[in-house]
């Protein structure tokens, strides 16, 4: 977490002319040396509202493909490894973390290898299988549930892009992905905005569909999201991010955000906030569902949700299967009012200490 530094004054005050200080120009002086001592401390404004400092994004997901599958991977595009704070447990033997660079793009791999799971009546499952009709799980079911999987990650740098891969074990005992596209589950970018214009903090969160490395041919299918969010006077750690009874993950009416939204292309419009005064973390579910209604011949959708955002998209029949839920956080760092009282206070009486000083002085040789 960012400290506030000190500001050493005597660098500012070596600026004043001993020789000629006229009284009649004392207070003019003390403004001139309270706006350097602003300048010199500027780069020390960024390190006290340093905005977000950790995200963190967990998650459930069933096995869209058709094979059983004995393994999962996480990429965190233009993400070091020293970035990764946390990896939820997911029912792994094996987990490795590696850094990847193919020349254009870095980032790095959370690969999950011989999936392990017993099941409460004691049935070892080797697989996680296909369901091609899974159910909303409200975040947290497939924590200890056959057939379905939870994962999670806290990283300390915003990935430009995160996929998700289901893998299956080869013959060789390697592991490969199922399907070369990434699942669809989008994890939101996130932006601190600082304070400006009167206008205090505000934090951004954008969510896109993840698109293969290779440039598809069509735009990403368009999928349904549900949004619901609170804010929390405390950081979040990703074993937070558990919904059910007691959660702190908003999953109530009076906490949704945003009812019913199509993710046109996989893109959702920026959502923006502004940051309570006392507020030290925003946490959101994301409810993803496929979205079965028509589309032009360039991929757009041509659902009339579109122009009337008050109809049902249930009701016309064009939500899909549930696709995943994602619970995400973002921790920051605001600086309270009273942490720039102090330090103006403290850097003005610094310049005031250094005149009184250098003006006795005056008087002395003179």
């Amino acid at each position: 977490m960012a400290t506030t530094p000190s500001c050493p004054p005597s660098e500012v005050l070596l600026s004043v002319d001993e020789k000629n200080f006229p009284k009649r120009n004392a207070y003019g002086s003390i403004r001139m040396l309270l706006a350097a001592l602003l300048v010199v401390c500027a780069p020390f404004h960024a390190a006290v509202a340093s905005g977000i400092f950790g995200t963190l994004s967990n998650f459930d997901v069933y096995n869209p493909t058709p094979e059983p599958s004995e393994g999962f991977e996480i990429e965190l595009e233009d993400v070091s490894a020293s970035s990764i704070t946390g990896i939820f447990p997911s029912h792994y033997n094996v987990r490795t973390v590696t850094e990847y660079n193919n020349g254009t793009v870095f980032g790095t791999r959370i690969r999950f290898e011989d999936y392990h799971f017993v099941d409460g009546s004691g049935v070892v499952h080797t697989a996680v299988n296909p369901n091609p009709t899974p159910q909303n799980t409200n975040g947290h079911f497939c924590v200890n549930l056959a057939d379905c999987e939870h994962f999670g990650f806290g990283v300390t740098a915003q990935p430009t892009a995160a996929r998700y891969y289901w893998l299956n074990r080869l013959a060789d005992g390697t592991y490969a992905r199922i399907h070369p596209d990434p699942l669809s589950i989008p994890t939101p970018r996130w932006n601190y905005v600082p304070p400006a214009g009167g206008v205090g903090p505000r934090i951004q969160a954008e969510i896109e569909v993840p698109e293969p490395p290779e440039m598809p041919v069509q735009k990403p299918d368009s999928i349904w999201v549900k949004t619901y969010k609170t804010e929390l006077e405390q950081e979040v750690e990703l074993d937070d991010l558990m919904s059910g009874p007691g959660s702190i993950v908003p999953q109530d009416v009076a906490e949704v955000e945003t009812e019913w939204e199509l993710l046109e292309g996989g893109k959702m419009k920026m959502k923006e906030i502004a940051v309570g005064e006392n507020n030290k973390s925003i946490v959101r579910r994301y409810e993803f569902f496929e979205y079965t209604g028509p589309y032009d011949v360039e991929h757009e959708p041509t659902t009339p949700f579109l122009e009337d955002d008050t109809l049902d998209p249930v009701a016309l029949g064009h939500v899909g299967n549930f696709i995943a839920a994602n619970m995400v956080a973002a921790n920051f760092l605001v600086p309270e009012p009273s942490t720039w009282s102090l330090l103006i206070a403290g850097m003005l009486a610094m310049s005031c200490a250094g005149l009184r000083s250098r003006k006795s002085s005056f008087h002395r040789r003179g």
